[in-house]
Order: C-alpha cells, then sequence, then structure tokens
C-alpha cells in the first residue's frame, strides 16, 4: 500500500509504529527517505530496506507509545510521543518531512531524557566496526535473524548490505 497524501502518511506512520507494524511504517517512507541518528552524531541511515531493519528495531523495543500532538503544516511536521523502555518514559519531538508526493523523505527524531536514551540503545544491541577498507554498523534486532547492517552514509562509511557484515 503506497501512501500519497500528505496527512495520510504522517498519520499512518504514527499509527503503524504504535502497533508496530513495519510494513505500513515504510509504505510512508519515499524510496529515498533518511533518518538522522539522535544517537550517533552524523550518523544517517538511508533507503527504505535500511530504515525498515533499524525501524523494526527501535519500535519492537519500545511499549506503551503514545503519540500526543502533530504540529505543522505543508511539508514539515512535529509529532511529539511517550513511550516506555525498561520501565522508563521516554520522550521523542520528532521532525518529519515530506516530499511532493506526500511521502516521509527524512525523520529527525529528538528524544529525551538521557537514561532512557542510554536504555533505548541498549536492546537494538547496535555494534560499530571497521577494517581496514570500510566502517560499517550491525543492528541486531534479537528477532534472531541474521544481523543486519545499516549504513551510515553521512560519515562517508561503505554501505553493507543486509547480511552481509563478516
Amino acid at each position: 500500500m503506497a501512501v500519497t497524501q500528505t496527512d495520510d502518511a504522517v498519520a499512518t506512520f504514527l499509527e503503524a509504529t504504535r502497533t508496530k507494524d513495519i510494513d505500513r511504517i515504510v509504505s510512508t517512507l519515499a524510496p529515498d527517505a533518511e533518518l538522522l541518528s539522535p544517537l550517533f552524531g552524523r550518523m544517517v541511515f538511508r533507503g527504505r530496506d535500511d530504515l525498515r531493519v533499524l525501524l523494526g528495531a527501535v519500535y519492537r523495543g519500545l511499549s506503551d507509545l503514545t503519540w500526543r500532538e502533530v504540529i505543522g503544516e505543508g511539508t514539515t511536521r512535529v509529532a511529539v510521543s511517550d513511550a516506555r523502555i525498561a520501565g522508563v518514559t521516554i520522550t521523542d519531538a520528532m521532525v518529519l518531512e515530506l516530499d511532493d508526493a506526500g511521502l516521509i523523505v527524512r525523520i529527525r527524531p529528538h528524544l529525551r531524557p538521557w537514561l532512557a536514551i542510554t536504555l533505548f540503545a541498549r536492546p537494538i544491541d547496535v555494534t560499530i566496526g571497521s577494517d581496514q577498507h570500510r566502517a560499517y554498523l550491525v543492528v541486531d534486532d534479537g528477532t534472531g535473524d541474521d544481523v543486519d547492517a545499516v549504513r551510515p552514509a553521512a560519515c562517508g562509511f561503505a554501505h553493507v548490505p543486509a547480511g552481509q557484515v563478516e
């Protein structure tokens, strides 16, 4: 299902994150969508495949996700949420930028407080590694599937397709 209307993409994304429906989440994203990491400085995750892995790991780790409000109009929205991670409340003021077709092209999460952010990162099991030819980021989402890699493209790291990390 492709979402093409601006309000529908944002509303569908928010509802899909609440219900942990990764296919619906991905349906709201533009093919070249990107997420600016709230945890790793200048790291950017790009493309639906990488975002499927990352967002699946993120939203499976949260409980009691509630979107309180959506602010803005046009191509930029801010959605404010509360969720629980290991018994601690985590708050997000997520900026969602939309393309001309009304699909989400950029996601900029802004998380708080620090303790919740630390707890949030732990169950996702993120590992940053490198060898002499490339650097990579590995996300183990705890499902028992093969380890998946996502590219921190803004740092100039090489992309490693899912399942091909040594």
